[in-house]
C-alpha cells in the first residue's frame, strides 16, 4: 500500500516539474519578445526625441530671423 502512495507522490512531483518547465519556457518567450519590443521602442522613442529637439532649433532659429 506503501509502494503506491510514494510512486503516486513521485508521479505528482514530476508532473508538477514538468508544469514548472513548461511555465518557465513560456516566460521565457514572453520576455524575449518583450524586451525586443522594449529595445524597438526606446529606439523610436530616441529618434522621435532627436526630432523633436531638431525641429525646436529650427523653429528657434526662424524666430530668431524674426527678430
Amino acid at each position: 500500500m506503501h509502494k503506491v502512495h510514494f510512486s503516486i507522490y513521485i508521479f505528482s512531483l514530476l508532473s508538477v516539474s514538468q508544469e514548472d518547465m513548461t511555465r518557465a519556457e513560456e516566460l521565457t518567450t514572453k520576455l524575449r519578445t518583450l524586451s525586443y519590443d522594449h529595445e524597438r521602442l526606446r529606439t523610436m522613442h530616441g529618434a522621435a526625441t532627436e526630432t523633436a529637439e531638431s525641429a525646436e532649433r529650427d523653429a528657434a532659429a526662424a524666430r530668431a530671423k524674426l527678430t
